[in-house]
């Protein structure tokens, strides 16, 4: 019996043993904070004077902001603040002999 060798296989195989740095997922979370703060300082800009704030309200407003900023921080790379962050931090940790 002969098993022939699948590329699609190999392909994900592949993909599933590149580990994310742990500085690149640590810069992304920074980076999306960052962003949430952002979006919720703009939001303070807007006339929202004849609007009736309620707690439900400010509940789901803050999880759609959390939401915006965290598929901003991760699209085609976010702000690029995330890789900074993890640059810094890799030379960082490698500068203390790890």
């Amino acid at each position: 019996m002969k098993i022939h060798h699948s590329p699609e296989f190999s392909r994900t195989s592949q993909i599933s043993q590149k580990k994310e740095s742990p500085f690149k997922k640590i810069g992304q979370e920074l980076e999306s904070q960052f962003v949430e703060y952002l979006l919720k300082e703009m939001e303070k800009t807007a006339d929202n004077s004849d609007e009736q704030e309620s707690p439900e309200k400010s509940y789901y407003q803050s999880l759609l902001r959390s939401q915006r900023a965290q598929l901003l921080s991760e699209h085609q790379g976010g702000l690029g603040l995330g890789d900074l962050i993890a640059e810094q931090l890799e030379q960082t940790y490698k500068g203390k002999g790890q």
